[in-house]
Order: C-alpha cells, then structure tokens, then sequence
C-alpha cells in the first residue's frame, strides 16, 4: 500500500489526517518577517491540525502534492489519546512509564524513529500535555501525532507493532488517575500542547542545545 492509501485507511476509521514533514531544513518568512527554518514532522499545512480532514478528495488533493507526507491524525478532532514515550537526547521515558505500572495490552502501540513509542486510546477529553524531563507527554486536545507507517526521509519509520485495522479501547478512569500522577513530577507541564514550559524545560532544552 502507498501512503495515500494508509491515509485514506485511517480516514475510513474517523481519523483526522493531514501531511507533515517527512524533512526540515527549509527556510521561509514568517507573517512579522522574520526567516525560519521547518522542522521534519511539523506540518505542511499552515493551519496545522486544524485543518485535518476525512474527506476523500482533499486528501488525495494533499498527498498529490506532498507525495512522500507523513500522516499526520489529529487526535481531538479523532477522540484519541496518545502517551507519547520519549527516549531521546538521554531521558529515560521508557522506565519512568513503566514505574506507572500502567497496563496497556489492549491500546494500539507504534515505535517511533528515535525509539520511542506511542499508546493510543479513545478519548474524547484527555488534553495534551508535555514532561521533558520525565519523557512522557499525552497528545489529546489540542495535539496531534504521527501514524505507521510513515516514514522521515532518513529512511526512519513508524513502526506498529499490533494490529492497527481494529480500534483501540475507551481509556479507563484509573489510567487517567496514573497519568494524572506524573503531572505533579518535576517538569511537568499542564498546558495545552506543551506551549508553557516549566524552569526546568527551560533549562533542560537549554543544555540540550549547548551540548
């Protein structure tokens, strides 16, 4: 199957899809005027997610354009709730979830290109929310994700690892409740879509950037 064609699957599912950035490096000028470069994974839309869509024609439109898109799925606009596991750059997301003790057989899971994972639930009120010092962040309301099997253009994919034609299950209250409790960890942020940072982010993607 092409990409277009996983596109389309997943928009057959009620999933909201648009094309993301297989590579950055691109630079252009923002509405003050000033340059920026793209970076891979954002999105090729200037709406973003807000744009996504499951109409047929518009994304066949898209994919003719940006051939070689990721796929994008709005998870708000789809009812999803996604743990994002982060293990780059030194943070340990894998073990600090584990130490949750939450258990995630029935969910749909996905490795993605830095050896990270994705666990993705139903949910129609979890919200985004990002730790980078814990290496766990929730995509919900207000963030969006990137689906197998897309792949950057390193030749880096999104790989699942579970059966992704059937539905993945509502989110229970007691996972919430777990999830919940990593919020009051050191460097969590409740802000939607992680655009408020706490101190030690702050610091954190500081030295990330010296080193």
């Amino acid at each position: 199957m092409t990409i277009l064609e996983y596109a389309l699957k997943y928009a057959k599912k009620g999933w909201y899809v648009f094309p993301c950035r297989e590579k950055g490096g691109d630079v252009y000028t923002d509405k003050n005027g000033k340059e920026k470069t793209t970076k891979e994974k954002s999105p090729y839309l200037s709406t973003g997610f807000k744009e996504s869509s499951i109409d047929e024609k518009q994304i066949i439109n898209w994919w003719k354009k940006f051939p070689n898109a990721l796929i994008g799925v709005s998870c708000g606009d789809s009812g999803l709730f996604v743990i994002d596991i982060d293990t780059k750059n030194g943070r340990d997301g894998m073990n600090n979830f584990h130490k949750l003790g939450i258990n995630t057989e029935d969910a749909l899971h996905s490795i993605t290109p830095s050896g990270g994972m994705h666990v993705v639930f139903k949910s129609s009120i979890g919200r985004s929310t990002t730790n980078v010092l814990q290496g766990i962040d929730t995509r919900g309301i207000g963030g969006y994700f990137i689906v197998p099997p897309s792949r950057l253009d390193d030749g880096r994919r999104y790989i699942a690892t579970d059966d992704w034609d059937r539905d993945p299950p509502e989110i229970s209250e007691e996972l919430l409740k777990r999830i919940n409790v990593a919020k009051h960890r050191k460097g969590y942020s409740t802000k939607i879509g992680g655009l408020e940072e706490s101190s030690e982010e702050t610091i954190l993607k500081a030295r990330v950037a010296l080193e």
